[in-house]
């Protein structure tokens, strides 16, 4: 990413095994929890939730197509164009990016 880029973090969607693997990781939560902290930001006025995607396909083609995209994947979704940011290999899990810098 390039220096001052906004970024925008794109999510899978609640039930999905990637995600509940992300969520007990970073931020250390669980699915209720999370839909519980956005629904008062929400309420609050201070933020929306990242957009959240149907699958690991979706989540790729997102990233691909919008700079500073930001996302999650399973490693048995990893493909050669993908940028990977961050491996966590205690739960399978690869941060990644957009290609596109603009």
């Amino acid at each position: 990413m390039a220096l001052g880029m906004r970024v925008t973090p794109v999510n899978l969607p609640p039930g999905n095994q990637v995600r509940q693997r992300f969520l007990e990781r970073y931020p250390d939560q669980d699915d209720a929890k999370y839909i519980g902290y956005w629904t008062v930001r929400r309420y609050v006025g201070k933020g929306t939730p990242p957009r959240e995607l149907g699958s690991a396909d979706a989540v790729i083609r997102y990233i691909s197509k919008h700079a500073g995209a930001i996302g999650y994947i399973d490693d048995g979704d990893l493909t050669a164009d993908i940028n990977v940011l961050y491996t966590l290999n205690s739960h399978n899990l690869r941060f990644i990016e957009s290609l596109k810098f603009q």
